[in-house]
């Protein structure tokens, strides 16, 4: 009897274990998949400088995370991207007596701006998107300039994604991804256009997009892709004319609709 009861109690203590082992897995696996938690509110750098005609209106976002080291990670970015666009205000004071010389006086000098907006994009489940938006119009060009700097990360790990998690191996995709820029460029309404130099034009966009799913849209700057301002630089693929050069699983993986 005393053996039967020991077998029983080990038997026991086995189907315990191994429920306690099976919980510890469910627990770490839930964890694994959980998403990053995030919130943001829209703030802003705005002044006038009289002396020097230069407006600036920097507007960036400030994240909150239920996690500590991604909120810290976003808003470092936040401020480094900021740090770097004020380098245009700082150029152009730098340049501002030169620019005064060469036009006769500062009074020929109209008003300069430098304006930053920003977009965070989550129509991926699984995907924060951050766009800035960066107009400058200073040390007297006739035309104003655009460009746009994204960043896209894995809510959960907050691993940053670029083209290679998309595509596999950039190299192999700078050629025929140039093609087909250059082809959307020619059916767009603007003629003049002529699109992409070539391949290492498009090298120094490629981490420069965003996902939807429907479709990954690369952000070029103005005079990239046509010789004059004012145009969309934005350039969109449905997941299905990329199908043969994209990683497959990739739409399922990152990209369930948020509702």
């Amino acid at each position: 009897m005393k053996q039967i009861t020991s077998c029983l109690l080990l038997l026991s203590l086995i189907i315990l274990g191994s429920g306690c082992s099976e919980e510890k897995k469910k627990a770490k696996k839930e964890a694994e998949e959980k998403l990053t938690e995030l919130s943001f509110e829209s703030k802003q750098i705005s002044f006038k400088d009289s002396i020097y005609r230069f407006n600036v209106e920097i507007n960036y976002p400030v994240f909150k995370a239920d996690d500590p080291k991604a909120e810290k990670m976003l808003n470092d970015i936040v401020q480094n991207q900021i740090r770097e666009y004020r380098g245009f205000e700082v150029e152009y004071r730098d340049n501002f007596e030169e620019l005064s010389e060469a036009l006769g006086s500062s009074r020929h000098i109209g008003e300069n701006d430098l304006i930053v907006n920003f977009r965070v994009i989550d129509s991926c489940e699984r995907i924060i998107s951050m766009i800035f938006e960066v107009g400058t119009f200073y040390l007297g060009s006739a035309q104003s300039t655009f460009f746009q700097d994204c960043f896209n990360f894995d809510l959960q790990d907050m691993s940053p994604i670029y083209a290679s998690h998309i595509f596999g191996s950039t190299e192999d995709v700078l050629i025929p991804l140039t093609s087909m820029v250059n082809e959307k460029v020619r059916n767009m309404q603007e003629n003049q256009c002529e699109g992409l130099s070539g391949p290492e034009e498009l090298y120094h966009f490629i981490n420069n997009f965003n996902l939807s799913p429907k479709d990954i849209t690369f952000h070029f700057s103005d005079f990239s892709i046509c010789p004059f301002a004012g145009t969309n630089p934005n350039i969109s693929f449905s997941w299905e004319e990329v199908k043969s050069l994209s990683r497959s699983g990739l739409v399922e993986r990152y990209c369930e609709t948020n509702s």
